[in-house]
């Protein structure tokens, strides 16, 4: 896997953004798409704001 592989860094973003959003103490989760070549997405989880970029290991 390298950097310009979006669509399965992009699965495993939305996989999270899924499970996320079950959680009792995520009160927001969703893609961010302002970065073209990333797969990020964005949390609030009590009250706090975090961006999250997903990257192949």
């Amino acid at each position: 896997m390298t950097e310009g592989e979006g669509p399965r860094c992009a699965g495993v973003r939305d996989l999270i953004v899924h499970l996320l959003r079950t959680h009792p103490l995520v009160t927001h989760a969703g893609a961010i798409t302002k970065f073209p070549n990333e797969a990020a997405l964005a949390l609030e989880i009590g009250g706090i704001d975090f961006e999250v970029i997903v990257e192949p290991a």
